[in-house]
């Protein structure tokens, strides 16, 4: 005879039984069957990528406040993606953005 899976309701345990009366490990009554999942496993689901972080700037801070200074001073002339020289400033969000290949820079900041 064949036996199917069963989940208790109780503790979540999933076992094989021909006819289960209860539980293995909790004698609990509140036995079901199970719900075959359905899946593709070829292909994963979407809400499981990697996450994968892109850098656009090429500068290499250094430590500490001087590094932190060296970092925010400085200002992009031209893309370092495609060259160009023509940028979109986005105040809102304290960017550069090249109009030509659009790729963000942040501003340089202020200070007194």
């Amino acid at each position: 005879m064949k036996s199917d899976k069963y989940s208790c309701e109780n503790c979540k345990l999933e076992f094989d039984a021909e006819d289960p009366m209860n539980c293995p490990r909790c004698s609990s009554r509140k036995v079901r069957r199970a719900i075959e999942k359905r899946g593709r496993p070829d292909h994963p689901s979407p809400l499981h990528k990697e996450r994968v972080a892109y850098s656009h700037q090429s500068f290499v801070a250094r430590e500490g406040k001087a590094g932190w200074k060296d970092f925010h001073k400085t200002d992009v002339k031209a893309c370092n993606e495609c060259g160009s020289t023509s940028f979109e400033l986005n105040w809102k969000h304290k960017e550069k953005v090249c109009k030509k290949c659009g790729s963000i820079y942040a501003l340089p900041r202020r200070f007194s």
